[in-house]
């Protein structure tokens, strides 16, 4: 199947429903709703956020996706509109690692992006942009708030931080909405799993309630108490979870060391494709 990547976005909201193909247009097809007017600098702004966003996600380009933020963003995904105790607050240093890891290689395969609900206000050299994000892979499909703060430097509009919060997930044809509700019952869920002492079960429910870090704590220990076990296959998948999730908590430099542990153990592991797990291979010969 050939890869196809798609975008379209529209002022509104989305006009039509999901299908196989999506169109594409012009940025300057983005018009705001309800009779509302946008200068041409917040039209500059809004231009640099879709631009950054479809490098990143359909494109999969580090360059073009990274220009935007030039080198004094801030990114953060939160669980809610307002700061909340598990979000995950990246600094552009973590943020250019951890995208190094994951825009490596080609892009997802026949994945669609929609970028909707527009809104941008400026003053001076500040502003504010707002989109809608909703992707649709083969096997999942999710919705996001992005809220953007830039800043007007010498070379145009820059991203000065930014906060993603996912508010709808579907996986295996069940829809889920991120509110306060669901948010609980995932954490629920950690509580028992971490009451029913099983790593892989809390892991699992970790990750699923966007508690990255805490997942890769649990990691670490899991990987502490097998080390000097025998290699077999089971113990590399552990230690290549350990690095795949070391890049989705934002601790990505543990991912090279994690991928070449599990290598160790099996050298026909299943790794992701992250960079990091590329150069596992080449230095281990697996």
């Amino acid at each position: 199947m050939r890869r196809r990547d798609f975008l379209t976005w529209s002022g509104a909201g989305m006009a039509a429903a999901l299908a196989p193909a999506i169109g594409c247009g012009p940025i300057e097809r983005i018009e705001p709703s309800g009779g509302a007017t946008w200068t041409g600098q917040e039209r500059l702004a809004i231009n640099n956020v879709i631009a950054s966003r479809r490098a990143a996600v359909v494109r999969h380009h580090l360059g073009p996706a990274l220009r935007p933020w030039a080198s004094n963003a801030v990114l953060v995904i939160g669980r809610s509109v307002e700061p909340d105790s598990f979000d995950l607050t990246m600094p552009y240093e973590t943020l250019l690692d951890t995208w190094i890891q994951q825009l490596y290689g080609p892009s997802p395969m026949g994945v669609a992006m929609l970028i909707n609900d527009v809104a941008a206000t400026s003053m001076g050299s500040e502003c504010k942009v707002r989109v809608t994000l909703q992707m649709v892979s083969p096997r999942q499909s999710w919705q996001q708030r992005e809220t953007y703060q830039l800043w007007m430097s010498d070379g145009g509009w820059v991203i000065a931080s930014a906060r993603w919060m996912r508010f709808e997930d579907t996986q295996a044809g069940e829809t889920y909405q991120l509110g306060p509700y669901e948010w609980r019952r995932r954490d629920a869920r950690v509580k028992d799993a971490r009451e029913g002492g099983d790593p892989l079960k809390l892991v699992e429910a970790l990750r699923d309630a966007h508690r990255w870090p805490e997942a890769h704590d649990e990691l670490e220990r899991w990987t502490r108490r097998i080390e000097r076990d025998p290699p077999s296959e089971r113990s590399a998948a552990i230690w290549a979870l350990r690095g795949t999730v070391a890049v989705e908590s934002g601790r990505p430099r543990d991912a090279l060391p994690s991928f070449r542990m599990a290598l160790r153990h099996d050298p026909k592991v299943k790794l992701p494709g992250y960079k990091a797990a590329d150069d596992a291979r080449a230095t281990t010969g697996g």
